[in-house]
């Protein structure tokens, strides 16, 4: 596979919504891993490696919720919120300044009325 821009997208939008159930069935009440070339192909590309212990098998796939920020920020969804945040913050900290400057200046009032 090439790495360019379509093939790294392509990889994180199969991390992003493969579902792991594809690689296991349940049979008579076992669960049992299914034959790996029958596997969608975004079940493969998930896959982060396979380890076998004894009779055991472990699936590990790569991180899920990393794949869905990733591909957010490649489209943006998150630059909006980003400009909401820095408003407020923006927002909260003229109406601070704004109340330390009435605090100040009702202090220089009752200062003249003593």
């Amino acid at each position: 596979m090439r790495l360019n821009k379509k093939n790294i997208l392509k990889q994180l939008w199969a991390v992003a919504t493969a579902d792991p159930s594809a690689a296991v069935s349940v049979v008579d009440g076992d669960l049992v891993l299914t034959n790996s070339q029958d596997w969608p192909e975004a079940v493969r590309l998930a896959v982060a490696g396979v380890e076998k212990s004894g009779g055991n098998v472990k699936i590990k796939f790569y991180d899920k919720l990393k794949a869905l920020e990733l591909l957010g920020k490649h489209l943006g969804l998150f630059e909006k919120a980003a400009e909401t945040d820095d408003k407020a913050e923006s927002l909260l900290e003229q109406l601070l300044e704004e109340m330390h400057n009435a605090e100040c200046k009702m202090d220089v009032s009752a200062k003249r009325t003593d």
